[in-house]
């Protein structure tokens, strides 16, 4: 579940991955990618790619940014401070 872009009307994103589903750790290490949404988004956005990649090998993280969501989005500014930092974190 996300919200769309007005930040408030509610929406139900299906896909074809398993939630929570046990990692494949005999087949590892595994490359990492993290997905950094557009100012304004979501870690939900691009599900779409990041479900693909993860279905292709990759471990795969989809971030939401401080002050850079649809629901709490603030000024620009804030995400060229926040956005190095969620990452990193």
């Amino acid at each position: 579940r996300t919200v769309l872009r007005d930040g408030k009307t509610a929406v139900s994103l299906s896909g074809q991955a398993v939630r929570d589903a046990s990692p494949d750790k005999a087949h590892g290490p595994y490359p990492l990618v993290i997905v950094s949404h557009g100012y304004p988004g979501n870690r939900f956005l691009l599900s779409h790619l990041t479900e693909n990649l993860a279905s292709k090998g990759y471990v795969v993280v989809a971030i939401d940014h401080t002050d850079s969501t649809y629901e709490d989005m603030q000024a620009f500014s804030s995400t060229l401070l926040n956005r190095s930092l969620d990452q990193l974190f």
